[in-house]
């Protein structure tokens, strides 16, 4: 918890912090990708640019 709730993460609502705590615990593992094969990367990346695009379509507040 000491990672997730520190002091410049110290506005997080207790339901936020709640599931960090449950990704922290249960969450997918994320390999290092840097010794892996060319294909992996590219999972790898495929994935995180996912990830990205999805975070980026959802409303958020103050960003334009």
């Amino acid at each position: 918890m000491n990672r997730i709730l520190n002091s410049e993460r110290c506005r997080l609502l207790p339901g936020h912090t709640c599931q960090l705590m449950q990704l922290a615990v249960e969450g997918l593992q994320v390999p290092d990708v840097r010794d892996a094969e060319e294909e992996d990367v590219a999972a790898f990346n495929n994935f995180l640019d996912k990830a990205y695009r999805l975070w980026l379509a959802k409303p958020h507040r103050g960003l334009q």
